[in-house]
């Protein structure tokens, strides 16, 4: 009979060690046809069994891989809201900020969501008719261990696809991408894109600001319109 070391060494999930011992054994007993057959037949087990562990660690350091980027991104997300939350104390009168929790089906037949949403209004009661501005918002990041970069661009479209969808004045991609790349700026205009912005995270609130006084400015020209309309 086979020694029974190999046999502990497989049970006790030390598959390599198991693996190397029997092919020790049918090497030094080269002749032995028992020996050889039990031999061949532990060595497909244990292949098939490191194969399995294998494809199982693969598995499981994918999805902790996915993981990590998707609690980074949501990281960025909550640091923005906390940030947004932080200024509405003392500004931002009359608008809203929420969650975009709704998919949105496009041309394309696919259904997609922002992240976050900013609308300005010119009155208090925030009617869909005192629209004054709003903003489409997407927050990116990955893991800074990740080999497949991604870009800032590779978000474009789907970012204009969502403002349009949504109705929204401006796409604002919120981004951690790209740090390193020469002529990095705070605040981006993206040409190829009607209305399309790209900012470091600390100028998030900048720029909002910045969306915010413009549409301040054509206010009391919206709610005469309103009134006039009313009245006709």
């Amino acid at each position: 009979n086979i020694s029974e070391k190999g046999i502990n060494l497989y049970k006790n999930g030390k598959y390599a060690e198991a693996l190397s011992f029997f092919l020790s054994i049918s090497s030094e007993n080269g002749n032995d046809l028992e020996i050889e057959n039990a031999v061949m037949k532990k060595t497909e087990e244990l292949n098939k069994t490191i194969s399995e562990k294998e494809f199982e660690i693969n598995k499981l350091t994918l999805a902790k891989s996915s993981t990590q980027i998707k609690m980074l991104g949501e990281q960025l997300e909550v640091w923005c809201n906390n940030e947004f939350n932080n200024y509405a104390l003392c500004g931002f009168d009359n608008t809203t900020w929420y969650k975009d929790n709704t998919s949105v089906k496009g041309d394309d037949d696919v259904a997609t969501k922002a992240d976050y949403i900013f609308k300005v209004y010119a009155t208090e009661d925030k009617k869909d008719v005192d629209l004054l501005t709003s903003v489409c918002c997407e927050m990116k990041n990955e893991s800074p261990t990740s080999k497949t970069k991604k870009k800032n661009s590779d978000h474009y479209l789907k970012l204009d696809k969502d403002r349009i969808k949504k109705g929204c004045e401006y796409a604002l991609l919120v981004s951690e991408l790209e740090w390193n790349s020469d002529n990095d700026v705070p605040i981006k205009k993206v040409p190829e894109y009607e209305k399309m912005y790209v900012v470091r995270p600390q100028y998030f609130i900048t720029f909002l600001s910045i969306v915010y006084s413009f549409g301040m400015k054509y206010k009391d020209l919206l709610v005469n319109n309103n009134l006039e309309k009313e009245i006709g």
